[in-house]
């Protein structure tokens, strides 16, 4: 057992430190011991150090709901690692591999993987900071077999955290009394928290490099624009990120989800003590009530309901338009897309055939009439050659719209101030990664494909892929890639194709693909400038 002084000891001197006795397992963090195993999961090529289930924050819970949480509160004997902690409370019908198995209110907590201390190359490694995606209502980085470290911390010699945060309800109401962003805040919490106590782990805290995939990735473009994130990471991975989807205002989020939740459990919307002793139950059953609740009058809202909340508080204003103007932190950025990121969500949304009037009626209402009409030139009903189903023709419009064109948009002069790289991931895989509720994914270069790659995870309790063996060369050139730019520079990956930097002028990129990589000019180009033009926001219709 630790003395509660040696640990008050250990906080005084400023850091986290690795603890002898106990070997290169035995970590003491700012908040206590903690005690890891060897990992020899993924397809590492030696096995690595792992901690599952850091406590980085306080339970959120009774009065501490719906708030910006603590630190974790100290404690003396060391904890085992543990992949069983839960995710946050949610409902959760994701591809296999990303669901917690088991949920609660006490979830903040995060893993890190770390490469073997014997070897000398690893002191100081870089550090690669993970937030899963999931539309900030479902998703973690608890017990999910996606997103193991492992690999990464070995072939890679980079310290991996993936970090739970809460979700839905939970993580994002707002009203004139809650900020709605407590979600966001546990992210930061776990950023501060690699900060105190990273480099015990051999990481250096002056090497951060946070990343994410979806509403991952909307994280770490909050990241990148919320001044209050300045100097707790120093890099970024933004992947499939839909830059086109607005955020929620105080105003609007108090309006929206928070009046409908409201209403369901049957309290004042402002009346946070009896909010905060709602059951999880009514709350969860109440956030199914908001998700169904579309605003006809601004349809683009009703894509993210939950999420951090821009308003004197938060977020200082729009990602995109924050990014595209200049107000960000300007670190060296790695950003791309999936060839077909919108299609999953196009298919999910519409389970049966949209037929061409059908089609030409959405575009209006999600535009307007007269950008409708522009939008509908742009990507004729019959532009995919079947005017019987127009979903394809939709898939395309909305991965230009949400994806690909305003990624181009703003890194035209995000690339002004630092480093950027861009890539397409056109790959579609010889496996299914889906599931039953993602059939239609299959033979697609789907939203989330490219993240069994990344990871380079194949196989383990959740998920068995076959992948062929030019698949298994494109996770080790991908994990590669993604390896050497947390490194510092993308193309130290000892790859022969390299990744030039992203200028307006070149307007080149990386494709990822079998059965070798290749570097090409925007390929959306024309169909992009078109959506410059008419604008990203309602405002600008």
């Amino acid at each position: 057992m630790r003395s509660p002084f040696i640990c008050a000891a250990l906080a005084a001197l400023g850091g986290a430190s690795a603890h002898t006795e106990g070997g290169e397992l035995l970590i003491n963090t700012l908040a206590g011991p903690v005690q890891g195993v060897y990992d020899d999961s993924g397809l590492n090529v030696a096995p690595v150090r792992h901690w599952g289930g850091i406590q980085y924050g306080a339970p959120p819970v009774g009065e501490k709901r719906f708030c910006d949480a603590d630190a974790a509160l100290p404690w003396t004997e060391a904890r085992a690692s543990d992949d069983n902690t839960p995710g946050c409370q949610q409902t959760c019908g994701l591809p296999p591999g990303t669901c917690p198995k088991v949920v609660d209110e006490d979830c903040l907590y995060l893993s890190v993987w770390a490469p073997n201390a014997t070897d000398a190359t690893t002191a100081d490694a870089p550090v690669f900071v993970w937030f899963p995606g999931g539309a900030f209502e479902q998703g973690s980085g608890a017990d999910c077999s996606l997103y193991d470290g492992a690999t990464m911390a070995s072939r890679q010699s980079v310290v991996t955290v993936t970090v739970t945060y809460r979700v839905g309800v939970f993580g994002f109401l707002a009203s004139e009394s809650m900020e709605g962003s407590a979600g966001f805040s546990d992210q930061r919490l776990a950023l501060k928290w690699v900060q105190d106590n990273i480099k015990a782990f051999g990481g250096d805290p002056g090497r951060v490099t946070i990343g994410g995939q979806s509403a991952g990735g909307m994280s770490v473009s909050s990241h990148l624009v919320d001044p209050k994130s300045e100097g707790l990471f120093h890099q970024a991975i933004m992947q499939s990120n839909p830059l086109a989807i607005p955020y929620h205002t105080a105003e609007s989020a108090a309006d929206g989800p928070a009046a409908d939740i409201a209403k369901s459990v049957g309290f004042d919307r402002d009346d946070v003590a009896c909010m905060q002793a709602t059951s999880i139950e009514d709350l969860l059953a109440a956030q199914k009530v908001a998700d169904d609740d579309v605003n006809t009058h601004d349809l683009l809202s009703a894509f993210l309901q939950w999420g951090p909340i821009v308003s004197a508080n938060g977020l200082p204003g729009q990602p995109i338009d924050q990014l595209r103007n200049g107000d960000w932190a300007k670190v060296p950025l790695l950003a791309g897309y999936m060839a077909e990121d919108a299609l999953l969500f196009v298919y999910e949304a519409f389970p049966s055939a949209v037929k061409k009037m059908a089609y030409k009626t959405s575009m209006d209402l999600l535009f307007g009439l007269q950008t409708g009409k522009k939008v509908k030139a742009i990507y004729p009903p019959d532009s995919e050659g079947d005017t019987s189903d127009t979903r394809p023709v939709i898939s395309t419009m909305g991965t230009d719209f949400l994806f690909h064109c305003p990624l181009r948009n703003i890194t035209a002069s995000m690339a002004k101030d630092a480093p950027v790289y861009l890539y397409k991931f056109d790959h579609v895989t010889s496996f299914d990664p889906w599931g039953p509720d993602y059939s239609f994914c299959v033979g697609h270069a789907c939203h989330g494909s490219e993240l069994p790659f990344e990871f380079e995870m194949f196989g383990s309790d959740d998920v068995v892929y076959d992948p062929t063996a030019d698949e298994v060369d494109l996770a080790v050139k991908t994990s590669s890639l993604w390896g050497a730019f947390i490194h510092g520079d993308p193309n130290d990956a000892g790859i022969d194709e390299k990744w030039p930097l992203y200028a307006a002028e070149s307007d080149e990129m990386l494709v990822l693909d079998t059965p070798e990589l290749s570097t090409t000019a925007f390929d959306r180009a024309s169909f992009c400038d078109a959506w410059d033009a008419l604008g990203y926001a309602q405002d600008d219709w």
